[in-house]
Formats: structure tokens, C-alpha cells, sequence
């Protein structure tokens, strides 16, 4: 993730938020991104990792003594893969050096898009990236900033007044919402309004989808390139088991190999629209430059030869306007998918049909509104409320100069072909 849509880091200015650090977008976020921690399902984390703002509680307060009746039986080991069997006891980290106990996985970590953020950096310095228009080189941009450097910023734990090495440690999800607070920001939204993720209901912890640690190469531009990132839906949902999938059902067998589980299984996505900045780079704190979380659509976009869901950022520097567009996860997962007549037939899918605009976000009394629902990405046919930032205060960018478009993650937009099958109606 580069910072922006396809990170899962990301900021809000004033709440419980996520930063885009990333890529431009998450992990950054796409983002993605977004390369960070990736998700449960199929989205990674690679987004962006950006300092934390006040962090929601992700964990129920207890977690379930049995394992829940959806909860596959060949359920991911706590442990991640590369994690080895026999962890030493907590030792003072003088006294003990993980990187001398454990080479491989050392050696490993450092190479990948987790430690680097190399993800985020591809996709910034892109010709058609945030860097662009910012001008400002990624080293300055901040998008790094809370990325692990080293073992004990997971598994470091205080005791005695000493840092100690604790394993177990990594297995809190708070740890990883210090830097992924997009994801935080989403499980404080959906707790308020009563739809936690079904995994998160489950006390599934992050390491549970995830391996921490990398893959032991540099291959890899983005977590979005093939391979990159494991954590799978069907990893776990398999024909006949439990939790199950059955092909044969209606949406299954009229989607099958063409739509991804993550559009219609992802309630909405989380950003932090219009991230200014000239005035972050100016003050270095994200707090305050860029507009609340919300959380209130999914938008569709091709990624791979299937339709999955996405996220965006909007961005204003030098008074020049960027957008950018990112396959993304959110960890927002219903169990039942959303219904045929959520997607087809819809107002902004037949506005786009005939070739009309959509306004996907607008100024209104000092407040951005944004549009509900279903959303196709057709970027010349989407409109973005651009706010500058004058003293303080929160103004609609002037002129009607067109935004710089970037597709992240090797995300591309809806066809014609697409938006046409969108506009027929279904029961």
C-alpha cells in the first residue's frame, strides 16, 4: 500500500483514525494498503502503517472457552508458521537477542513488506503517484513512521523496569492496531453501530490469518502482487466444511470465478477523505489534516479477473488535486452476503450507465457528506468534494481542474461491460 486507499494504516484528523501514509495509498490505507500485517479473508494489510490516534478495543472482552461451531477444524495455528515450536522463556533483552536466536526468521522479517514498507514506497514513487504532485520524496512523507524496525516492537514487553522478549506478545491484536489504525478505526465504527466482523466475534487474533514475518525474499513490490499476501477466504471456507460453502447457491453459482467473496461479504470500507497534504508536511502531525473516518460504502473495482471491493483517497497539495483507488479488505465481514437487488439496479450503477456524474462525496454546511451504498469505480464518472486548508479552517478547493487518477494495488476500473450487467435487476 502506498499511504492512501489500499493501506491499512491511515489517519484521521480528529478521531480514532487511520492515516494514509502508505500508499500514496491502505495497507494504506489500498491499504496496500497497503507492507503491513494483512487481514483475515483475503486482504492484506499491507497497508500503511501511521501513528496511532486514541485505539479501540478489537478483542472481546472474553474470548469464548470453545471453539465456535463456525470456526473451521482445520483452523490456522495460533502461532504463525514461521513462529518455532519451543519459545524461550521472557528474558531481559540484554540477557537474550532474538536475532541471534532466531536467524532465519530475523533474516526473513527484515526482507519483507511488513519491515520495509517497500509497498507503500512503490506505489508513491509510481509516475502517476502522490509524489507527483507532492514533490516531496517518500523519506519525507511519513508513510514509514510506525513500522516494526526491529523484534521488540512486537515482542518487546516491559518488566521490571527492563524490556523483555515475549513471544506471545504478538498474538494481541492492540499491538497491531498501534500501527494499523484504519482497521482500528473500523472496529471502533462497526462495535458503535452493532456489526463487528464475524472473525473479530470469534476471538480471532490477527496471527491467526497472518504470518508475521515475511516469506524470506525481496520479490515482492507490493503486498498486492501474486503471492504475496496467503490469508484466503477459502483457506478456511471449503466445500462441505465448517464454516462451509456451497457453490450451488444462487450468488455463488451466478457469480462463481468473476466476483470475489469480499463484494458482497464486506459490509463497507473506512477512509479518511482528503488528506492535505502541504500542511502535514508542514506540521508533521497528521491529527487535523485530514477529515474524519467514515465508513458508509463499498466500492467496487477488478482486480486479478474478479470484481472485489476497494477503498479511496482523496488528496490536495499544492491546491492540485489526486485520487487514488485500491483493491481493499476491510475487516467488516458478514456472514450472510448483501443481496442481489444491493448491487444491481441501483441508482449510481444506472446514472453511470447513461454516462451521468456521481457525486461520491460533497461539502454541505461545513460537513462532508458522502454517498451510501454500492459504488462502481469509474473514476471519470465519480466526483470528490477537494478541501484546502486556510487557516485552519476546511475550504472547497477553487477551479474545476481535473484530479490526477491512480489505480494502486493493480487495481482497475469496472467496464463498460460490467456497469451494463450492473444496471440489470435481479431478484
Amino acid at each position: 500500500s502506498n499511504g492512501t486507499a489500499g493501506g491499512s494504516g491511515g489517519a484521521s484528523a480528529d478521531t480514532p483514525s487511520e492515516q494514509p501514509a502508505e500508499k500514496p495509498a491502505d495497507k494504506p490505507a489500498e491499504q496496500p494498503a497497503d507492507q503491513p500485517a494483512e487481514q483475515p479473508a483475503d486482504k492484506p494489510a499491507d497497508q500503511p502503517a501511521d501513528q496511532p490516534a486514541e485505539q479501540p478495543a478489537d478483542k472481546p472482552a472474553e474470548k469464548p472457552a470453545d471453539q465456535p461451531a463456525e470456526q473451521p477444524a482445520d483452523q490456522p495455528a495460533d502461532q504463525p508458521a514461521d513462529k518455532p515450536a519451543d519459545q524461550p522463556a521472557d528474558k531481559p533483552a540484554e540477557s537474550f537477542d532474538p536475532k541471534a536466536a532466531y536467524p532465519e526468521i530475523s533474516a526473513s522479517w527484515a526482507k519483507s513488506l511488513h519491515a520495509t514498507t517497500g509497498g507503500m514506497r512503490f506505489w508513491y514513487e509510481a509516475k502517476d503517484g502522490l509524489i507527483a504532485i507532492a514533490k516531496a520524496p517518500y523519506g519525507e512523507a511519513g508513510c514509514g513512521s510506525c513500522h516494526a524496525a526491529e523484534c521488540n516492537s512486537c515482542h518487546g514487553e516491559e518488566k521490571d523496569g527492563k524490556v523483555a522478549f515475549a513471544p506471545a506478545k504478538a498474538k494481541d491484536n492492540q499491538l497491531c492496531l498501534k500501527c494499523h489504525t484504519r482497521a482500528g478505526a473500523a472496529f471502533k465504527i462497526d462495535r458503535d453501530a452493532g456489526t463487528m466482523d464475524v472473525h473479530i466475534n470469534c476471538g480471532f487474533e490477527c496471527s491467526k490469518c497472518h504470518k508475521l514475518h515475511g516469506k524470506g525474499t525481496a520479490e515482492f513490490s507490493s503486498m498486492r502482487d501474486p503471492g504475496a499476501v496467503e490469508a484466503a477466504c477459502s483457506s478456511c471456507h471449503k466445500s462441505g466444511g465448517k464454516p462451509g460453502f456451497n457453490p450451488e447457491s444462487k450468488s455463488h453459482s451466478k457469480h462463481k470465478d468473476k466476483v470475489h467473496c469480499n463484494a458482497c461479504h464486506v459490509s463497507n470500507t473506512v477512509t479518511c477523505y482528503n488528506c492535505h497534504f502541504d500542511e502535514f508536511l508542514r506540521t508533521k502531525q497528521r491529527p487535523g489534516n485530514f477529515l474524519a473516518p467514515v465508513k458508509v460504502n463499498v466500492m467496487l473495482i477488478n482486480y486479478q479477473g474478479k470484481v472485489t471491493s476497494a477503498n479511496v483517497q482523496t488528496v490536495v497539495s499544492m491546491k492540485k488535486k489526486f485520487v487514488a483507488f485500491a483493491p481493499y479488505f476491510t475487516h467488516s465481514v458478514m456472514k450472510k452476503g448483501r443481496g442481489c437487488a444491493d448491487c444491481h439496479g441501483i441508482e449510481p450503477v444506472l446514472k453511470m450507465k447513461a454516462g451521468e456524474k456521481v457525486a461520491v462525496t460533497w461539502w454541505k454546511d461545513g460537513k462532508l457528506e458522502v454517498l451510501p451504498g454500492v459504488i462502481p469505480v469509474v473514476p471519470d464518472l465519480m466526483d470528490f468534494a477537494y478541501l484546502d486548508k486556510i487557516e485552519g479552517n476546511w475550504v472547497p478547493l477553487e477551479g474545476d481542474s481535473l484530479p490526477l487518477v491512480q489505480f494502486l494495488g493493480h487495481g482497475t476500473p469496472l467496464t463498460g461491460s460490467q456497469l451494463k450487467k450492473l444496471a440489470m435487476k435481479f431478484k
